[in-house]
């Protein structure tokens, strides 16, 4: 819905991760979907357990260097960050 995509139909009881991430062919787009997650459970300041599993999970499923998701981390922090001074900015 973010993106306006239209076409894309969604059935929690179908839904298979793998499949989906099956879909990432290429190594740009792979690192584009991970930095969009980390920004993703990074914004409420929270990371689960099972927030951190699946980002594993997904480093792992997609080859990626553990150390890339470190770095993807930070910047994601950085992001959350940034939109919060914006905000305070906004009512000072």
């Amino acid at each position: 819905m973010e993106m306006q995509i239209d076409d894309i139909s969604y059935n929690h009881h179908n839904f298979d991760l793998s499949v989906i991430l099956n879909t990432f062919e290429l190594e740009s787009h792979k690192k584009i979907a991970l930095l969009e997650l980390m920004a993703l459970i990074y914004a409420d300041g929270v990371v689960s357990k099972e927030e951190q599993s699946l980002i594993d999970m997904i480093v792992e499923h997609f080859e990626l260097n553990p150390n890339l998701a470190i770095t993807y981390r930070e910047w994601a922090k950085g992001i959350s960050a940034l939109l919060l001074q914006g905000e305070a900015l906004i009512h000072l």
